[in-house]
């Protein structure tokens, strides 16, 4: 038996290139903020202060900006900024860490979007005819 089990299904990865990803998680970040985010977050720790989703990638990094916890080895800029900047660098990491697993389970196509969305259509519809 294989270390890494194959689906019996056929898998596939839809990507984007990484400059477009990196500008797509910032946008996302700066929305997020530009929403009320930092908000959210408070309101969740005090209703929830228990809550596992308070560790999780973007709320973590708000976490650590109200409890004015710098992260160690690196310069922060000041105020929300480097709260954007903290985000952005988790989810980015995040990112990474899920392009390995895909890279390490093996697939059956990669796809780029936007470049490749009618080939993406294309096998799609060919499995189920």
């Amino acid at each position: 038996m294989s270390p890494t089990p194959r689906p019996s299904f056929p898998v596939f990865v839809l990507d984007r290139n990484r400059d477009e990803l990196s500008r797509r998680i910032e946008d996302r970040a700066r929305g997020m903020l530009a929403d009320g985010f930092i908000d959210e977050v408070l309101r969740i720790r005090e209703k929830h202060p228990d809550s596992k989703m308070l560790g999780s990638v973007g709320y973590r990094q708000v976490i650590d900006f109200l409890d004015q916890k710098k992260p160690s080895g690196r310069k922060l800029r000041e105020g929300e900024a480097g709260l954007l900047d903290e985000m952005v660098l988790a989810h980015r990491q995040l990112a990474k860490q899920q392009r390995t697993w895909f890279k390490n389970i093996g697939s059956d196509a990669e796809f780029l979007l936007d470049r490749d969305q009618d080939l993406v259509k294309e096998k799609v519809v060919k499995l189920y005819q």
